[in-house]
């Protein structure tokens, strides 16, 4: 059995064992059957029962007893341990109106997150840190001391991935690796796949365009995704070199200034014909800039995006773009969390998430005098 079946099944056993819990099979105070007793039932190894029950004791269902296996505790007196966000500074201001543009990503991985807490009746909270915290905050101190596990979303200083290992907090980052340089604790990431990013350039060359912006809109900070996702558009561009004359460029610019749109006409006469954004964010807000060059998006100047907000498929045109599944997102981070839960420490674990490239009408080949 591969390992994605080795954790389906213990979690497939462990929900069997708290459906017998809940409905009065195995009593509050009473042993369950042995390990060996269970692996016989279900026809797995140990190993896997052992990471169910594992499971069920760090969601209050069993008390493990030193020698003696596994007893029942009633969930109704040992209610589930919360797990929290923490979540940096900038992202923490967006809270406060999720419909800003900005918050589009983060809006739907907020609120699958909440709904899960509200589901399995567990305590929420958002607890907010600084990129450039040297020390931990007292408010994260003190989570860290009564949360049962955590989700991170964005970069997450050393100062507290250490804190979070020291804990054995069993964490997971949002889109962001796991730190070489923290030591020990129960760890994992799960992250967004970019394969596609490399399909939208790849589409964008395959349509005609030779000469492609890399754009990000300046109230998107430069971060380590930033960074990544440039450098995976420019490998893609690159592996055309045999072929074609091909260019990307990046272009960071302010929807609301003048100078971006000069120097967004100079890269027009420069031969400039298409754009891949950073985010949607950022590839939407270049739509009011071609426009504002006196260009329709599309028809003479080609944009994709990535992320597949709602507001990419409202857009006039639609936008070219890659999904992600952020609901998913966060129930991989939920099951990562699980398997973390189920394991002993030192334990770093990693997942990636497929996305798929969503073809619409902002990019369309380039017009005949634009070659």
């Amino acid at each position: 059995m591969n390992a994605e079946g080795t954790q389906k099944k213990y979690l497939q056993i462990a929900e069997e064992i708290r459906e017998r819990i809940e409905s009065g099979v195995y009593q509050e105070g009473e042993m369950i059957p042995t390990i060996r007793q269970l692996a016989g039932e279900y026809g797995v190894n140990p190993q896997t029962v052992n990471k169910a029950t594992a499971h069920l004791v760090s969601l209050g269902y069993l008390r493990s007893r030193q020698g003696a296996g596994s007893e029942v505790v009633r969930p109704a007196a040992q209610p589930l341990g919360g797990i929290y966000m923490l979540i940096d500074e900038n992202r923490s201001r967006y809270l406060e109106d999720l419909d800003d543009p900005r918050n589009y990503h983060g809006k739907d991985i907020y609120l699958t997150y909440l709904m899960r807490m509200s589901r399995e009746s567990r305590r929420s909270r958002f607890i907010v840190y600084a990129k450039d915290d040297a020390e931990p905050r007292p408010e994260v101190e003190a989570a860290v001391a009564e949360a049962s596990g955590f989700l991170v979303q964005g970069t997450l200083p050393d100062v507290y991935g250490q804190l979070l290992a020291d804990s054995d907090a069993p964490s997971v980052m949002i889109n962001r690796p796991v730190s070489e340089s923290i030591r020990g604790g129960r760890l994992a990431s799960v992250m967004i796949g970019l394969d596609r990013l490399q399909s939208i350039v790849d589409y964008l060359i395959t349509l005609g365009h030779r000469r492609l912006l890399y754009v990000r809109v300046t109230e998107f900070e430069r971060n380590n995704v930033y960074d990544e996702r440039l450098a995976r558009a420019r490998g893609a561009a690159s592996q055309w070199r045999h072929d074609f004359d091909v260019e990307l460029e990046e272009f960071e610019f302010d929807g609301s200034d003048a100078s971006s749109l000069d120097r967004f006409r100079e890269l027009l006469d420069r031969g400039f014909t298409a754009a891949v954004g950073y985010n949607d964010g950022s590839a939407l807000q270049l739509y009011s800039l071609i426009q504002r060059a006196g260009l329709t998006v599309g028809g003479e100047f080609s944009v994709c995006g990535f992320d597949d907000v709602n507001a990419a498929r409202l857009a006039t045109p639609p936008l070219t773009t890659v999904r992600v599944d952020r609901g998913r997102l966060v129930r991989e981070a939920f099951a990562l969390l699980d398997e973390l839960a189920a394991s002993p420490a030192p334990l770093r674990l990693s997942r990636t998430l497929e996305t798929e490239l969503v073809i619409r009408r902002s990019a369309l080949p380039p017009r005949a005098d634009c070659r």
